[in-house]
């Protein structure tokens, strides 16, 4: 199973944000505690990089995920969608447990507190 795959209307919006920004390394994808269900993934631009952290290379757009986050983002499709006005990156992770009612947050089946 692939840690981390984007899309190809991810790869354009990628490639789009980071030819915006020549001095930075990558994108960040992470994950980090939120909402009633647990957690929310937030995604920017990699300024700087840990030696922990594991870079995913997704036709040639240089991602870097850190080691505590690395098990929950482990199957994730990342899709660049357009709804309504607005357009975002969708997270499709097959590990996806609930998702609270706003859709803010979600948790991940058998993860238990992997970030504590």
């Amino acid at each position: 199973m692939n840690e981390l795959t984007l899309t190809p209307e991810a790869v354009i919006q990628a490639r789009r944000l980071l030819a915006s920004r020549p001095e930075v390394q990558g994108l960040r994808v992470s994950i980090e505690r939120s909402g009633c269900a647990g957690y929310r993934w937030r995604i920017g631009y990699a300024e700087t990089t840990d030696p922990e952290d594991h870079r995913i290379e997704c036709e040639g757009v240089p991602l870097f995920v850190g080691a505590a986050d690395l098990p929950l983002v482990r199957g994730t499709t990342v899709d660049y969608v357009r709804q309504g006005l607005n357009r975002m990156f969708r997270f499709e992770n097959p590990n996806r447990g609930e998702v609270c009612g706003c859709g803010e947050s979600f948790s991940v089946e058998g993860a238990g507190d992997l970030r504590k």
